[in-house]
């Protein structure tokens, strides 16, 4: 039987941690009733803590029926409890399509978690300081990756290390070589691309995409490169601007928006013209949403209820596995 070592963190009496850790065990499943535990001079070498800070641990479980102490024979699992997971989700932002993932996450995991929502607004030492804080409290930690632009891959590994792999879900976006870990990602370089291949010849009458990209809005960069590479292959010309358009529309050209504002501002832009969406320009955008389908946008999106449901179950299944989540094209009138 496998015992995940004892991290030492946090400010609370260290045989309260221990207690602790072993009660996620029994909580997650991956301690069950009559598993037994290791004595108490085993853990107390293993932990390099006195005898008696494990015997208080074990005391604390046992006095919560937890655990069962049989003279002769050792310390077993008495009960489940009937405690429930508890789960920390962390976003980088709270937005419309994060609502969704994370009401979907609820959904799934129903009455069989207490969940807590903590923003780390793309800052990775503020991730951090959550962690901190937050370690061994929770059986779980549910975490988007995402972080400003000019973190560096070594920064947002050493942040998400800190959790173990075990507790470890990420949501959104994978980390380059970070290892085996509960993922739910999109793939943003091959999903763009793919995205567009499926709008097929409806892309055929514009010979220009320019691509809305604001500067410092952390996006994941390999949305441009999904977009060159397709433009590359369909021998399309490629542009990108940073904010909102400041020169004359262009006919024959499809705009690609992944930021919401600078997209309204492109709407009214093209009312002031005699150019008509879908015939003498194209609109994408990126991240489906209700208004734009009241709007007839086109959409490049990921399934962000899906990406919810397919992260809770990866808990609730206790799977260990990394799933791309479901990316489509949704053709509207806008092209």
């Amino acid at each position: 039987m496998k015992h995940t070592p004892f991290e030492k963190h946090g400010n609370k009496v260290l045989y309260v941690k221990i207690a602790n850790d072993f009660l996620r065990q029994i909580d997650g499943g991956s301690l069950k009733i009559n598993d037994k535990l290791p004595s108490i001079n085993t853990l107390s070498k293993k932990l390099q803590v006195a005898r008696e800070t494990i015997e208080k641990a074990y005391k604390l479980l046992i006095d919560e029926g937890y655990v069962l102490a049989i003279p002769g024979k050792g310390y077993f699992v008495a009960s489940a409890g009937q405690a429930k997971l508890k789960i920390l989700f962390v976003m980088n932002k709270i937005s419309s399509f994060k609502k969704i993932v994370y009401y979907s996450f609820l959904d799934t995991i129903g009455g069989k978690a207490k969940i807590d929502l903590k923003i780390h607004h793309y800052d990775p030492a503020l991730l951090s300081d959550i962690l901190d804080q937050e370690l061994g409290n929770y059986h779980y930690y549910v975490i988007m990756p995402h972080f400003f632009t000019s973190t560096t891959l070594a920064e947002s590994k050493k942040v998400l290390e800190k959790v173990p792999k075990d507790q470890l879900v990420l949501l959104d976006k994978q980390v380059s070589g970070f290892g085996q870990s509960k993922s739910v990602y999109q793939d943003f370089k091959d999903d763009i691309f793919d995205g567009l291949s499926a709008a097929g010849k409806a892309l055929n009458k514009y010979h220009t995409i320019t691509l809305n990209f604001p500067e410092n809005s952390h996006h994941p960069t390999g949305i441009i490169s999904g977009v060159k590479r397709y433009c590359k292959i369909h021998e399309k010309d490629f542009k990108m601007m940073t904010g909102a358009l400041k020169t004359d529309l262009e006919k024959g050209t499809l705009y690609i928006f992944v930021d919401d504002d600078d997209m309204a501002r492109f709407i009214k832009q093209v009312r002031t013209t005699k150019l008509v969406l879908g015939k003498h320009i194209g609109l994408i955008s990126f991240n489906e949403t209700p208004f734009k389908e009241l709007l007839d946008i086109s959409v490049l999106t990921t399934d962000f209820e899906k990406m919810g449901e397919t992260s809770a179950r990866l808990i609730l299944e206790h799977k260990t596995d990394s799933i791309r989540n479901d990316f489509r094209f949704i053709r509207r009138n806008s092209i």
